[in-house]
């Protein structure tokens, strides 16, 4: 007997899981509400309509790749904290083989699903923020690697473009560890 799946939650686990298998377009709301084993009607009481539930979905698998809580993990240097995204993404491709490069190339190309944009959007600043931190709390910084034009913002933005980029081309993150590196570190 399959047990209806009654809590936003849980209607996102199940919509990860489809997205494991099948990637973000396959999922619909007859199709979600299908596997959560409910009623189409009831669908809509959680997630108004499916551009709702795929910005929601979006918002659920990114955090479940990346660990997105708010909650940094301070104690990592800013390197570390890089070496770290990349885990993520890699562990994250394995489990969401066609998500990457769907969703990521929408964003990158300014496509019109701006809703989704915004969200992917939040969840990258998250992590930038997380990175911000990151370096911030780092004892290993160089004294003199920031100025005026060359902030640890602009840094920071130019290191999570630069991941973004290494992951969207399926590249060694290495280069981008030895920019870090060679830049900021004693």
């Amino acid at each position: 007997m399959n047990i209806a799946v009654t809590t936003q939650d849980e209607i996102l686990r199940v919509c990860r899981e489809l997205v494991a298998k099948e990637g973000i377009h396959a999922l619909n709301m007859r199709r979600v509400a299908e596997a959560c084993n409910v009623a189409l009607g009831s669908l809509y009481n959680y997630f108004g309509a499916k551009d709702e539930l795929i910005t929601a979905v979006i918002d659920s698998v990114w955090r479940d790749i990346f660990h997105v809580s708010g909650e940094e993990n301070l104690t990592r240097s800013f390197i570390d904290q890089v070496k770290y995204l990349f885990d993520c993404a890699r562990e994250g491709e394995s489990s969401y083989p066609s998500f990457f490069g769907a969703h990521m190339l929408q964003f990158a190309s300014g496509a019109p699903k701006s809703v989704a944009r915004v969200t992917m959007g939040k969840c990258f600043d998250e992590m930038k923020n997380g990175l911000m931190a990151c370096l911030a709390s780092d004892a290993m910084i160089r004294p003199d690697a920031f100025s005026d034009t060359f902030s640890e913002r602009v840094f920071v933005d130019f290191v999570f473009s630069a991941f973004l980029f290494t992951l969207l081309q399926r590249k060694s993150d290495e280069p981008l560890l030895e920019v870090i590196r060679r830049s900021v570190y004693r």
